[in-house]
């Protein structure tokens, strides 16, 4: 599937998981207590097309996340190394003999 193609699937069927997510990160990182900040590492598994970095970006939290997507997708990958919103990105088989 293109990466174009996945976020259409996903409208289409209203993938709402990343959603419960990117409001988790954000609870946990203006929540002071929890150990939690804006500077912490984020590992975004099955990164898809970059859905939770782009829109933990426009949350405005106070410091730029340092987020690293993988993806089984080399062409997932692709677009996410193209975002602005992760650190890095890497073609990672998970369950495969990582």
């Amino acid at each position: 599937m293109s990466a174009q193609g996945y976020d259409e699937w996903a409208i289409r069927v209203n993938f709402n998981e990343p959603y419960h997510i990117i409001d988790e990160v954000e609870r946990l990182i203006k929540d002071t207590s929890s150990g939690v900040c804006g500077s912490s590492k984020i590992l975004d598994c099955g990164a898809g097309t970059g859905l939770i970095g782009l829109k933990l970006a426009k949350k405005g939290l106070p410091t730029p996340l340092k987020i690293t997507g993988i993806d089984a997708s080399s062409s997932f990958v692709e677009v996410l190394e193209n975002s602005s919103h992760y650190e890095a990105a890497r073609e990672v088989w998970l369950g495969r003999g990582v």
